[in-house]
């Protein structure tokens, strides 16, 4: 799940969405698209970090999370710490390619929702939002009267900046190694959401 989808619908239905249970079956999810539009949405990956290292580590909007955390780096809380925390987590809790116990936030989106099985109507970029759902409504014959007001480009609330060159900023605090390392753990996810790590190198 997407906390930011999750707040843009709320801004345009005016409630959040009931959440879906992860299903057991790549069936199961198929089965429950018959015969819907069905769509979903991701998001850059570093971008994706990026926001979930700020929401929950440095806005402690997670304190158990943030105490884990904790217990290895104690209170140096930097970017480059945290994504070396997730590395060390990846390699625990990552052994194959069919599944990984990361937490939702950073999970990559290739072990989720069965998109090598699933043929989805459509699959949205959080960065493109605004155009991409326009186009779900259009063919689902669904028009919500809140859109124009409600879907923006997403900035983030410090200094203005958006998400995209925030992430660029923390990005190359990295050295190589950790972010070749970082890049390989969503190395599926990039290539097939046709995502691009340049930009945000040193």
């Amino acid at each position: 799940g997407s906390s930011t989808m999750n707040q843009n619908f709320h801004k345009l239905i005016g409630k959040v969405p009931e959440h879906i249970p992860k299903s057991e079956t790549v069936k199961a999810i198929k089965d429950m698209f018959i015969p819907t539009v069905s769509f979903s949405f991701v998001r850059h990956p570093f971008e994706r970090l990026v926001s979930a290292y700020r929401e929950k580590i440095l806005n402690n909007a997670n304190p158990r999370m943030v105490e884990d955390f904790r217990i290895q780096y104690g209170k140096n809380e930097t970017f480059t710490n945290f994504v070396q925390w997730i590395l060390d987590m990846s390699q625990v809790n990552c052994r194959t390619n069919f599944e990984c116990g990361l937490n939702s936030h950073w999970l990559p989106y290739f072990f989720n929702c069965g998109f090598c099985d699933t043929s989805y109507t459509v699959v949205g970029r959080l960065e493109n939002f605004e155009e991409d759902f326009r186009f779900i409504q259009q063919i689902s014959g669904i028009k919500l009267e809140k859109t124009e007001e409600t879907i923006k480009t997403k900035v983030n609330q410090n200094k203005g900046e958006s998400t995209e060159s925030l992430a660029k900023t923390y990005f190359r605090q990295l050295d190589r190694d950790l972010f070749h390392r970082i890049h390989e753990l969503f190395k599926i996810d990039f290539e097939m959401f046709e995502y691009n790590e340049d930009p945000y190198r040193q």
